[in-house]
């Protein structure tokens, strides 16, 4: 229900900010820079660009942002879907229905065994034209992160600003690395026009 000039931020850890306070995220420090910046962050730990794309899909006519930024995590992270359609986040260090049931252990074997870097860039890689045609429909602006992703791949929209990559998800961005990531992507904005100077 806040007005102002939303900024809608989706991705995972490193959007949701572990290991630093909600006031301490790169979403925050951006809303705080632009007036009148209202923060919608919906990064959620341990989630995946499979995530990433039904959230934005999902809420963007609830939130009307003025700008969507996407942090996109690792490409080996994804989402399955149960025989009785419940949706798991699939990762390398499995939790919930993966670990704790005999069934999940079996499926995740599977699964496991049958993914490859080619397959998960190619996985990303529909994510982000689903993306990014859906917000060119909408005509809201889109930037995107593609630090952990580890991909020559770019396109108009791509700016990572210098934000520090991690081999894995088990360490996080500090308050000082989300400040000056903040203000790097709050430059970038301005130059390319999404917001006025």
């Amino acid at each position: 229900d806040k007005t102002g000039y939303k900024i809608m931020s989706v991705g995972c850890a490193h959007t949701e900010g572990i290991d630093v306070n909600d006031h301490q995220t790169w979403p925050h420090y951006l809303s705080r820079l632009i007036p009148n910046g209202v923060d919608i962050n919906m990064g959620i730990s341990g989630r995946s660009n499979d995530y990433i794309v039904r959230a934005i899909m999902a809420y963007t006519d609830k939130f009307n942002p003025n700008l969507v930024c996407v942090m996109y995590t690792y490409p080996y992270t994804n989402e399955y879907y149960t025989a009785k359609g419940k949706i798991e986040p699939f990762h390398p260090s499995p939790w919930g229905y993966f670990k704790d049931s005999i069934q999940g252990q079996k499926e995740f074997y599977y699964k496991d065994a049958l993914k490859n870097e080619y397959e998960n860039f190619q996985n990303w890689y529909k994510n982000h034209q689903l993306i990014t045609y859906y917000l060119k429909s909408k005509n809201i602006p889109f930037i995107w992160n593609g630090t952990f992703l580890q991909t020559d791949y770019t396109d108009e929209n791509r700016f990572d600003g210098e934000y520090p990559y991690f081999e894995n998800d088990s360490k996080y961005a500090t308050n000082e690395d989300n400040k000056k990531y903040a203000e790097k992507l709050y430059e970038h904005i301005k130059k390319v026009g999404i917001i006025k100077k």
